[in-house]
């Protein structure tokens, strides 16, 4: 959960302007693929170095990079992107090794393992 601080200056016109020029400076292209990241809810401005650990730098036009929203919760490591819980085999049983039905000690005996 972000802090006070934070969410005080995510809410500022401040940083609207300097997330603005930055998708602007960007041409609205992800700097991870070059992807286009145009339209509602499309792009995130991340900070190169958080804002909670360097709140001096959270304007900096330096300290920031446009990614789309998959890349910048991949980035964070965020609970809704979970690349664990993506896909699965034939049977249906999860591929990731860290999905929680793969950390049991054996599967069900109707789903056979490879």
């Amino acid at each position: 959960m972000a802090s006070l601080k934070a969410k005080r200056f995510y809410d500022s016109k401040a940083w609207r302007r300097a997330r603005r020029k930055a998708l602007l400076e960007a041409e609205f292209k992800s700097c991870v693929d070059g992807s286009d990241v145009s339209g509602r809810a499309r792009a995130h401005v991340d900070h190169v170095i958080h804002f909670e650990r360097a709140p001096q730098l959270g304007l900096d036009p330096l300290n920031l990079r446009v990614m789309s929203p998959a890349q910048h919760n991949q980035r964070h490591a965020r609970a809704d992107y979970d690349p664990a819980r993506q896909g699965c085999d034939e049977s249906g049983w999860p591929s990731g090794t860290s999905h929680p039905w793969n950390i049991m000690q054996k599967r069900p005996w109707y789903i056979k393992r490879k």
